[in-house]
């Protein structure tokens, strides 16, 4: 499966893996903890494999957080947008930043205002689902949240 990942990680221009997945297509060991240093050589390692751009998410961070790194290939750019963490597993969020993050691409966003808009209406979206209390099984309460999306979430 990692072989197959990488080879069509050659054909693409980004790449979203999570922090396990990311470790695992380079190779490397799991660790609780990570450097910024570490993040940007494997960034930098999956950006070899041809992707323009590389998005980790849930990158290691403080307790109260959730980091997402960025690299830009061209520009040689690393960086990172953390927000705070939700104490909620819900299913779907890793499509919908995803898609976020797609779109804002295709709308000719820079890659840091496209992790930003995806980080950003990911983390509201997660946050007004567990602010209503529904059951974390039905997923985010996408709906309610689409006014947000080209909106105030820029």
């Amino acid at each position: 499966m990692v072989e197959a990942m990488k080879k069509l990680t050659s054909y693409a221009t980004c790449v979203t893996p999570n922090y396990t997945e990311a470790l695992l297509m380079t190779g490397r060991e799991y660790k609780r903890e990570c450097s910024l240093e570490e993040m940007l050589v494997i960034a930098k390692e999956l950006s070899s494999l041809g992707p323009k751009y590389v998005v980790m998410t849930s990158m290691p961070s403080e307790e109260t957080k959730v980091r997402t790194c960025f690299y830009d290939r061209e520009a040689d750019i690393f960086d990172m947008v953390d927000t705070d963490k939700i104490a909620i597993y819900l299913p779907g969020t890793g499509d919908i930043f995803t898609s976020v993050l797609a779109a804002s691409l295709l709308k000719q966003c820079s890659i840091e205002e496209a992790v930003k808009r995806a980080v950003n209406f990911t983390y509201y979206c997660v946050k007004r689902t567990f602010e209503k209390g529904t059951n974390p099984i039905e997923g985010v309460v996408l709906e309610e949240c689409l006014d947000r999306l080209w909106g105030e979430n820029k």
